[in-house]
């Protein structure tokens, strides 16, 4: 019988113990949600607090919409650059025997979607000409000297990488 109330008194121990120890836990909880709820009252009355929680609703409001409207500038820059002049193609060459040093040459200009101009400057000794032809979906609808349609190819390969 003693080694009965032996028993009993060790399961008490053990679970004062478990007690013990789940008091502390809960009190350390409530030291950290205690810290966290000075914090958020700092400097607050009981009757100011429902002002600053309001002030806070607001701030986080104009918040999202600069948030938005500053995604709306990104969408617009990003329309916009892609209408700008991305991708080149160039090819310098000598089209008349009587000069040297490749003067000449054919300049292909695109944007993101594959639209712009070739130019072509054709340097002699007595004169240069420049020509200008389109370039629409990467290519263009105009017949292109030999020189352009490098260019065009050059600016095709450079232009054709997605990023």
């Amino acid at each position: 019988m003693a080694l009965h109330w032996v028993a009993l008194l060790i399961v008490g121990w053990v679970v004062l113990i478990g007690l013990a120890v789940g008091l502390v836990v809960a009190l350390r909880r409530i030291q950290c949600i205690e810290r966290r709820y000075f914090r958020l009252v700092e400097g607050a009355s009981a009757e100011r607090l429902e002002e600053i929680l309001l002030e806070h609703i607001d701030q986080i409001q104009a918040n999202r919409q600069a948030v938005e409207q500053l995604a709306d500038r990104i969408n617009s820059q990003l329309t916009a650059q892609a209408r700008a002049i991305q991708h080149l193609g160039l090819v310098q060459f000598n089209p008349y025997e009587d000069t040297g040093g490749q003067l000449s040459f054919a300049l292909a200009l695109a944007d993101g979607e594959g639209s712009g101009a070739v130019l072509c400057s054709l340097h002699g000794r007595g004169n240069t000409r420049l020509y200008v032809k389109p370039i629409v979906d990467w290519s263009s609808p105009v017949m292109l000297g030999d020189e352009e349609q490098r260019a065009v190819a050059l600016l095709r390969k450079n232009g054709s990488r997605k990023e």
